[in-house]
C-alpha cells in the first residue's frame, strides 16, 4: 500500500492510490469510491498491508484499483 520511510527519528507514509470506478450514477460512484477508501483506512489502522501495491476490492471481491 505504501512505502514507510524514517527521516530524522519521524517516520512517514507514501500512499498511492489510484480507483478505477465505474457506475450507473454519481451516487453510484461516490458510494463505492467511499466503502474502498473506508476499507483502507480500516486495513492500514490494524497494520495489515506491508511495503508494496496492494489491490483493492470492493465487497464482492471485483478489482477496484491499487
Amino acid at each position: 500500500m505504501g512505502e514507510a520511510r524514517v527521516r530524522d527519528s519521524q517516520q512517514s507514509i507514501l500512499c498511492d492510490v489510484e480507483l478505477n470506478i465505474s457506475g450507473t450514477s454519481s451516487v453510484t460512484l461516490t458510494h463505492s469510491i467511499v466503502a474502498a477508501l473506508r476499507a483502507i483506512a480500516d486495513k492500514l489502522e490494524r497494520n495489515e498491508y506491508q511495503d508494496g501495491e496492494h489491490q483493492i476490492l470492493d465487497t464482492q471481491l471485483r478489482h477496484l484499483g491499487a
